[in-house]
């Protein structure tokens, strides 16, 4: 999670509409999410999630960007699409960022399950580097990182219109930099592939939600894609009031790259905003133990603190089961020809 929005977006406003799809004059109605999941994929088993977490977090540890351990995570991210039938490649780039006076090279690691229709995208993305003064980075964004491997996965085989792009984006820390070299090169055409981008779901902090107390949080620009979520969070059982659409408070993701240059887009995250406690309680700003000047969400930073945050591991899984649930049929929808981007709002 950036705790400050890229400087770099201040030029988004010049990109705007220059890499989505025509803005549909209408919304699509939502889909029935049964239909969706039928012939579809099937959500990742959060017990296999939360196991691939724990392994990926300890076995690199310190990812902060062009580290040792950065960089043998890279390839063992991509190698794990590979393993899954996706054709694989990476994007370099090089950035200035606010914790190195010199660029910095980088690189986003990218999965193609290649659709129907080859030139329009839909990107599903989080990142996989770390901030500095993290060691497991297992919350932010372990959590998010993991995921998009587990839905590269589920979705390798499924037949779908769109071609989905699972991006795992470097250098979010260093103010976005990895996910905004993507939208320029799209926008600017020096990507590899000439595309448009129809919509991109971004995960970064999550799988701490219902039935724990803390809300599933959805920064959307979307009206069909939040009619979505809003069905399909239905369906999964959580309470109406347990869901939120709204602008992070004081930082942002990568899904705002996308945001600022009106794709359709999805943000997912969960307690990070305010510490809730496991009895739905808000904890002070600073709670204990995670006090001092290190934001406090970083100190999420091992499986056992994601749990102790659940309150056990019962309450974790069945939290990141919750995610999987919505999002996954989500995305099969995205994929879908019954999805039509709309005007962004």
């Amino acid at each position: 999670m950036r705790a400050l929005l890229a400087v770099a977006l201040l030029v988004a406003p010049a990109l705007a509409g220059c890499i989505g799809s025509p803005a549909a004059s209408t919304a699509s109605a939502p889909s029935d999410a049964a239909a969706l999941l039928a012939g579809n994929a099937t959500p990742p088993k959060a017990r296999e999630v939360l196991d691939a977490l724990k392994s990926f977090s300890e076995a690199y540890p310190y990812r902060q960007s062009g580290t040792p351990n950065h960089l043998a995570a890279r390839d063992a991210l991509e190698k794990t699409m590979k393993d899954a039938g996706l054709e694989t490649e990476r994007q370099d780039f090089e950035s200035v960022g606010p914790v190195a006076a010199v660029p910095v090279a980088g690189q986003n690691v990218i999965g193609i399950k290649w659709g129907e229709d080859r030139e329009h995208w839909v990107v599903v993305g989080a990142h996989y580097d770390v901030t500095e003064g993290a060691v497991y980075g297992t919350y932010d964004d372990g959590s998010g990182t993991v995921d998009v491997v587990e839905l590269a996965k589920a979705f390798a085989k499924v037949n779908t219109t769109r071609t989905l792009a699972f991006i795992e984006f470097d250098q979010e820390e260093r103010g976005l930099v990895g996910s905004h070299a993507f939208v320029e090169s799209v926008a600017k055409g020096t990507f590899k592939h000439k595309i448009a981008v129809d919509a991109m779901l971004d995960l970064d902090m999550v799988g701490i939600t219902w039935p724990h107390p803390a809300n599933l949080i959805c920064w959307q620009n979307s009206p069909s894609l939040q009619a979505e979520v809003r069905l399909l969070a239905n369906a999964s059982k959580i309470p109406a009031d347990h869901l939120e659409f709204r602008k992070p408070k004081g930082g942002s993701s990568d899904g705002a790259s996308f945001i600022g240059v009106n794709v359709s887009t999805v943000y997912f995250w969960s307690d990070w905003d305010e510490y809730v406690l496991p009895d739905g309680s808000i904890a002070p700003d600073t709670p204990v133990p995670y006090v001092g000047p290190y934001p406090w969400w970083h100190k999420m930073d091992t499986y056992e603190t994601m749990v102790a945050s659940a309150g056990d591991e019962a309450t974790l899984e069945a939290g990141f089961q919750t995610t999987m649930n919505v999002v996954t049929p989500l995305l099969a929808y995205m994929a879908s020809s019954a999805f039509v981007p709309d005007t962004p709002k």
